[in-house]
């Protein structure tokens, strides 16, 4: 065996390792974000590095880009990281459909979603999840209104409006997002009991509001951070992901407040890619 094939093979054995029992799982939901990857693992390194929490980094990936290539190269590496990549007529529910599918796969103690265009920093990993691991908190959602948080990451003036907006209407609609001052952002954080006989049936990006409406849970925490300006890639949301937020509201309504609606499919992984160096 060369030295680059033995060295490939301790890295792998040693992130299979610190995939096993972790206290953190952060979930990234990923599509075209190749140029993102490495800065993200680096400063989520450095920052449990500093806090000592273990962690793996799930990935899951609807990219057509380079970007399956880079998480498995950093898996080689010996990052804590894991992929779920789905292809073409595989990404069901979008953006919120994937994070469903992260949810029934993380591994830790506590699992914080954060996007992977770095537009959520890293470092409020440890405030998201200690009220989680040594508090009495089940959720905790990253707020860009709460006092000492901010929202001018956000691109173009009709994306603050429509953040707003639709802040207004989650709020209006399900009195159980009024306990945050951000229902519909894409930071936050869950033990995975929240999500213990829960149905989750989302669609769009407005993950958060089917897991408070759904989900099984008492105390909430508000995390206020900087939403930061984004440096590569485009946004996901677009009038058509606002439509289908709309829709999602909609069918969510009706399920919850009347009982109509089908039963939602469950995430499945057949004909996924799954990377996984600490799988049996």
């Amino acid at each position: 065996m060369s030295n680059d094939a033995a060295e490939g093979q301790t890295n792998a054995m040693a992130a299979a390792e610190r995939l096993r029992g972790v206290a953190v799982t952060v979930l990234v939901p990923t599509r075209n974000e190749g140029d993102n990857v490495d800065r993200l693992l680096g400063r989520l390194s450095t920052h449990f590095g500093e806090t000592g929490r273990s962690y793996e980094v799930l990935f899951v990936d609807d990219s057509d880009d380079e970007t399956p290539q880079v998480v498995r190269r950093a898996a080689a590496a010996g990052e804590p990281v894991r992929m779920i990549h789905r292809p073409v007529g595989r990404r069901d529910g979008g953006l919120a459909g994937a994070l469903t599918l992260g949810m029934a796969q993380a591994r830790g103690r506590a699992v914080i979603v954060m996007d992977g265009d770095l537009q959520h920093p890293p470092e409020v990993a440890e405030s998201m999840v200690a009220p989680l691991l040594d508090g009495p908190a089940q959720v905790t959602v990253g707020s860009r209104y709460a006092a000492g948080g901010s929202a001018e990451g956000l691109e173009y003036r009709w994306r603050h409006w429509a953040s707003v907006g639709s802040r207004w209407l989650v709020q209006f609609m399900f009195r159980e997002t009024r306990r945050s001052s951000d229902p519909g952002g894409g930071l936050f954080a869950i033990r995975p009991e929240v999500l213990a006989n829960a149905t989750l049936a989302p669609e769009g990006y407005k993950m958060l509001v089917e897991i408070l409406v759904r989900g099984k849970w008492e105390v909430l925490v508000d995390v206020p951070y900087r939403f930061e300006t984004r440096t590569d890639g485009q946004t996901k949301s677009t009038l058509v992901e606002g439509w289908n937020m709309v829709k999602h509201l909609v069918r969510l309504w009706w399920s919850t407040r009347v009982g109509w609606g089908p039963e939602p499919a469950q995430p499945r992984t057949d004909g996924l890619e799954i990377l996984d160096l600490a799988a049996p």
